[in-house]
């Protein structure tokens, strides 16, 4: 009978502590997270974004998850209200932030230890009013790796020979059109949901993107039979979370940068 008794006794206390818990998350505010992912809700960045869940909770958010193939639409999605954070890569966060928006310039950052060094750095509360911008706040940056030139010619090993070709270029990224047009290429306007397709169907000669991008874009049908990838990083790729700071809790960026 003691036996039962002590077992009555843990199943309540555990029921109420269940009750507690479900309670609390119930209450928490939700706020939308909208994040690019050209794979889609399946994706690799979608994935990885649901660890953010579980720490939002600690910190007294509930994140809604919402995926988004063009960046273009999260984006302006982000700027009209409709999400209270984001996801999208350095080139076009910069429009929330033009120092972290910087990041992804040519040549700025030459190796994976300089970009972990500086991530460091930003990461911490020294560096909070870096990460202010108006409205807006950057509330993590996530590198992505190096920026490589994929051609369908392997025979470009200058930058003379890059002359009258065609490039996929964002056309929403001034410092890449200007670089382009000064090489003497030929600019396409391409968008992060459309560039690979150009490339793989040979729309264009040339198109660059982080090497993490080769399978899952499939741009190995653009490098067949003949092309392939310069072996020179031109620059360092990477994702950024920016949210607007009074839809959150306060310090919730700086715990999110940590």
């Amino acid at each position: 009978m003691a036996t039962l008794n002590t077992f009555l006794r843990q199943a309540l206390a555990a029921g109420v502590l269940a009750a507690v818990s479900f309670s609390a998350h119930a209450e928490l505010p939700k706020r939308s997270f909208c994040i690019f992912d050209p794979i889609g809700a399946n994706g690799p960045l979608f994935n990885v974004m649901k660890s953010a869940k579980p720490a939002a909770l600690k910190w007294g958010v509930e994140l809604e998850m919402r995926a988004y193939t063009d960046e273009k639409i999260a984006a302006e999605d982000f700027k009209a209200g409709q999400c209270d954070s984001v996801l999208l890569t350095g080139t076009r966060a910069r429009d929330f932030n033009k120092f972290t928006g910087s990041l992804e310039a040519m040549g700025a950052i030459q190796s994976d230890a300089q970009m972990k060094m500086l991530l460091q750095t930003l990461s911490g509360p020294k560096a909070a009013k870096l990460m202010r911008s108006g409205d807006y706040e950057v509330a993590g940056i996530l590198p992505a790796g190096a920026i490589y030139l994929f051609t369908r010619d392997r025979s470009i090993d200058t930058v003379e020979e890059l002359q009258g070709k065609k490039v996929a270029t964002l056309d929403y990224d001034q410092a890449s059109l200007t670089m382009v047009r000064k090489v003497g290429a030929s600019v396409v306007g391409a968008s992060s949901a459309n560039f690979a397709g150009k490339f793989n169907n040979g729309s264009v000669d040339i198109a660059y993107a982080p090497a993490v991008a080769y399978t899952p874009l499939e741009l190995y049908k653009g490098t067949q039979p003949n092309g392939g990838v310069f072996n020179y990083k031109i620059a360092q790729m990477n994702f950024q979370i920016i949210i607007r700071p009074d839809r959150f809790p306060e310090g919730y960026g700086q715990k999110s940068r940590e």
